[in-house]
């Protein structure tokens, strides 16, 4: 609790500054990207390509503040741009520290910025560290209502030149209207920056695989704020057996180093082992986006995966809950070169949107949370059946 308040403090005295400082503000773009996931990191590709396109041809650097391991990520996918890096420690767990809170300061006050853009939401953390920094004009998004703001920093952040856009939390609608927003003050037409190519750079693969093979992926991020989005391992067995059994694919499992131990699982759980490849923790980066690019198709949960594959067009089908339905699934991209993920999913229950709304008194949350005890899993996921699975592909690629 002493570092939260040190960190509003330390907040309010560089506002106070910022306040009586005539400093003149440079022509750089700070694009700041508060979520830490690789599936967020992909998702703002799109509106960073049209960023990149408009401000780059008028003088202005751009630079891209992120988590460190989004910085690489991101500095591989636009190595051809002179877009710059500011990694910073912004994981969940790093928020309460007011050192690290020091250090992300120091590096984002290294410069005046023109223009200060998040693709969504700041949160406020992302708040405490926008308003130490001076910039002449704030672009983000917001929900609609803003009865899930902070409004202490809300208040402080209010200037001359700031553009709030509204969103209904659709993190892929929200990044584009973020950048429409800032192409209609420009006075530009939006068309001209529309459907811009998705840079991934081409590498091989170091281990061999079959001309035909689909991806199976049943890891999600450590630490994730709603860990029990995990479809039953034993019921992508049965999926990645009925796949093999019926159409002769070799099943090939991906992944980091920390989805091993479930990706072995998974293996053990098989019936036709023989036709497995399992890669989890054997790739390097550049060696797993090739696994996915070439890949017939891919089937996980709700995941970064999902959202490597889409941009590199590979199908995947997402195993696909309810906790924050619409924020990036069902993908709303008119860009043709993104393939859109085909979601998985039961109908929509009453307590969706439960990572947002508390749902009081609601008996499908209750059903749930009672799910969730026995099972682990959210009712919404633990919904959807092998058949259901089975038919969506048989339906929509094979």
């Amino acid at each position: 609790m002493l570092h939260k308040i040190l960190i509003v403090l330390t907040s309010l005295l560089f506002w106070s500054k910022n306040l009586i400082s005539n400093k003149t503000c440079e022509k750089k773009i700070l694009v700041y990207l508060p979520l830490p996931g690789v599936g967020d990191a992909m998702c703002s590709m799109e509106a960073i390509h049209r960023l990149y396109a408009l401000f780059n041809g008028q003088g202005y650097t751009i630079f891209i503040a992120a988590n460190s391991s989004i910085c690489g990520l991101l500095k591989k996918i636009f190595s051809d741009t002179a877009i710059q890096f500011i990694p910073l420690q912004i994981e969940l767990s790093q928020r309460a520290d007011i050192n690290i809170y020091w250090e992300n300061i120091k590096r984002l006050r290294a410069y005046n910025w023109d223009k200060v853009i998040s693709l969504d939401r700041l949160g406020g953390y992302g708040k405490a560290l926008i308003n130490t920094l001076c910039y002449e004009q704030l672009i983000h998004s917001e929900f609609d209502n803003n009865e899930n703001s902070f409004s202490f920093y809300n208040i402080l952040l209010k200037r001359e030149k700031q553009i709030i856009v509204p969103t209904k939390a659709m993190l892929l609608k929200s990044h584009n209207d973020v950048v429409d927003s800032i192409l209609v003050d420009e006075g530009i037409e939006q068309s001209r920056f529309n459907n811009l190519p998705i840079v991934f750079p081409v590498n091989s693969i170091t281990e061999s695989l079959p001309e035909k093979y689909c991806v199976i992926s049943v890891g999600i991020s450590a630490g994730h704020n709603w860990p029990y989005r995990s479809w039953p391992l034993e019921r992508f067995a049965t999926v990645a057996d009925y796949l093999i059994e019926t159409y002769g694919i070799t099943v090939c499992l991906c992944g980091s180093a920390e989805d091993v131990e479930i990706s072995g699982a998974l293996y053990q759980q098989m019936v036709y082992k023989d036709k497995v490849v399992n890669l989890t923790g054997k790739t390097t980066f550049d060696e797993w986006i090739e696994v996915l690019r070439n890949a017939e198709f891919l089937l996980g949960n709700d995941s970064g995966y999902i959202h490597v594959a889409a941009y590199v067009q590979t199908q995947a089908f997402v195993i696909l809950g309810y906790w924050n339905y619409g924020r990036y699934h069902p993908y709303r991209t008119d860009n043709p070169l993104v393939k859109k993920p085909i979601p998985i999913a039961v109908d929509m229950p009453s307590c969706n949107w439960c990572s947002i709304y508390k749902h009081k008194n609601n008996a499908e949350k209750i059903a749930c949370d009672s799910n969730v005890a026995r099972m682990r899993t959210y009712a919404c996921i633990e919904h959807i059946t092998v058949e259901q699975v089975k038919e969506t592909i048989r339906n929509y690629y094979l």
